[in-house]
């Protein structure tokens, strides 16, 4: 099955299936992942422990969702890590750059479920993009679909929250936490930088 034809009609419903799955795990003791990750203000943290360099967002409790590692044998097909990879790193890359345009972009598109990782002995955080893709393939034909689908399909739904498609992707070419841990994902930047540059040359021509 295609990249397209499992995102539009099969993730919806795994994702779905995949946080019941993770929730079944645990025991009548534990609890749910807490709705605030480390990085709330409110909380200290230590860098050493978990790497990140800024804050991050506070998480409704009902999106938080664990990212089991390994992950649950039922839900092994790259197309589910791609997919979920592209709802993560749009929603965190609108939530870090355009912060006024989130809600509505939740309001419209929905509010998937938020990976959440371990840091240190109790504390849970947000994990970054590249953390799904470890399950995913590394195979380049399959990548290079990933970032045509990003790129032939998300900037109308960018322009309907009011975000310029080329802004966007500049912003997250810039990002500190992107494209800095993973090959694959520097493939994705090339791609995205190649977008940019056909677009603004489109626009500079008219």
């Amino acid at each position: 099955m295609s990249l397209h034809n499992y995102f539009m009609n099969e993730f919806p419903h795994t994702i779905t299936a995949y946080r019941a799955a993770v929730l079944s795990l645990r025991t009548h003791q534990q609890q749910e992942p807490p709705c605030h990750c480390v990085h709330d203000e409110k909380i200290p943290c230590d860098p050493s422990q978990c790497g990140l360099t800024r804050p991050w967002r506070r998480v409704p409790a009902e999106r938080a969702t664990e990212l089991t590692a390994p992950p649950h044998p039922r839900f092994k097909e790259s197309n589910f890590w791609f997919s979920w990879y592209i709802v993560t790193l749009l929603n965190e890359g609108i939530h870090s750059h355009f912060r006024e345009s989130y809600p509505q972009w939740v309001a419209e598109y929905g509010a998937d479920p938020i990976p959440m990782i371990r840091c240190g002995l109790a504390g849970w955080q947000v994990a970054r993009p590249y953390d799904l893709l470890r399950y995913a393939s590394r195979d380049t034909k399959r990548w290079a679909e990933v970032s045509s689908f990003i790129t032939e399909t998300t900037p109308p739904r960018l322009r309907s929250v009011g975000i310029d498609p080329v802004v966007f992707f500049e912003s997250l070419v810039a990002d500190e936490d992107f494209a800095r841990h993973s090959r694959i994902e520097t493939l994705l930047a090339d791609h995205l930088r190649a977008y940019c540059d056909a677009q603004n040359a489109v626009t500079k021509n008219k």
